[in-house]
């Protein structure tokens, strides 16, 4: 699965897209979104994840705990995204659609 960022966006809103085929990285976007809706204050390096496969230099931490819930742009190529501890972060169904895509927007993310 890849991750790459879409210079589309505004700095208020950037867009990242994570796509590719049903594959062993959307399983592990899936373990670890589960991992920190369940974990206190917790963030983790997706771009570093077995299976993700950052396209350039883009960067993007998953972070849930207190703060605005949204995709911020730290950097012209990291990102955090941060969930309230209320929502949680939830493992979108990944593996129904053929091909898979995710674009991360400031409110939540959808599913193509």
């Amino acid at each position: 699965m890849r991750i790459e960022f879409v210079p589309d966006g505004s700095q208020d809103c950037p867009a990242v897209l994570f796509y590719g085929c049903p594959s062993a990285g959307a399983e592990v976007l899936i373990k670890t979104f589960r991992l920190l809706a369940e974990a206190p204050e917790t963030e983790v390096a997706l771009h570093e994840l077995v299976d993700l496969y950052p396209v350039g230099d883009i960067q993007v931490f998953a972070a849930n705990g207190s703060g605005r819930s949204a995709v911020q742009q730290l950097s012209s190529q990291v990102f955090r995204w941060r969930k309230d501890r209320e929502g949680g972060l939830k493992p979108p169904n990944l593996l129904s659609r053929w091909p898979t895509a995710i674009l991360l927007k400031e409110r939540d993310i959808e599913v193509s």
